[in-house]
């Protein structure tokens, strides 16, 4: 034995897990139900003979920050267990949702789609294909500050149109004639937000 293994092997005597490394079990289950409070599971284990229950299987090697899946119930999964620890699922057959949490932002993937929020220290927080074209545009206030310029035009138009203009064609007339055509039949339809908004890709202030 040389010196390294005699080394590993002192440290593990000092802490007592000699041989807890090769005790470590695999059980093919069943999952039952999926309690999200507690980040659990309840599964069946599978076996040729009988069916076992296990309850409050962690659906996390530690119920903390980081990688979270949420398994379909009645997908199979792979438990891994070891003295003294809690079992926990390793292998996922189908999952409903995934969260990952990492320096205080949170990915979400679901049947909904996929939410990423950011700390609200960071400048920008979130960024798609990088940052070169700034900002999402707001939708709502865009269409409010459009509509404000289209109502402009329309009631232009209108009061030009609603001119009496006295004298020849040569003077007023003239004039009048070019304010219209310049407004050429005004706006119309005015701008909606479906006109502007892609609903497959969101953004908000955290809400």
């Amino acid at each position: 034995m040389n010196w390294r293994s005699s080394v590993i092997n002192s440290i593990r005597s000092i802490a007592a897990v000699n041989g807890l490394h090769d005790k470590t079990d695999v059980f093919y289950a069943s999952v039952d139900s999926v309690n999200m409070d507690n980040l659990t599971c309840d599964c069946t284990l599978i076996s040729g003979s009988s069916d076992v229950p296990l309850v409050g299987v962690n659906l996390m090697a530690q119920c903390n920050d980081g990688l979270l899946r949420v398994p379909t119930v009645g997908s199979a999964v792979y438990i891994l267990s070891a003295p003294n620890i809690t079992p926990y699922v390793d292998v996922f057959s189908q999952i409903d949702q995934i969260f990952y949490v990492a320096g205080g932002s949170t990915l979400q993937v679901d049947n909904t789609g996929v939410s990423l929020m950011g700390t609200s220290s960071a400048a920008p927080y979130i960024q798609l294909q990088g940052k070169s074209y700034g900002g999402l545009v707001e939708v709502e206030p865009l269409v409010s500050k459009i509509n404000a310029l289209e109502t402009i035009i329309n009631n232009l138009k209108s009061a030009v149109t609603a001119v009496v203009v006295a004298g020849s064609t040569a003077d007023g007339g003239a004039v009048k004639a070019g304010i219209l055509t310049g407004l050429g039949s005004g706006i119309t339809p005015t701008t909606v937000r479906g006109d502007l908004e892609n609903t497959q890709v969101q953004h908000g202030s955290g809400s």
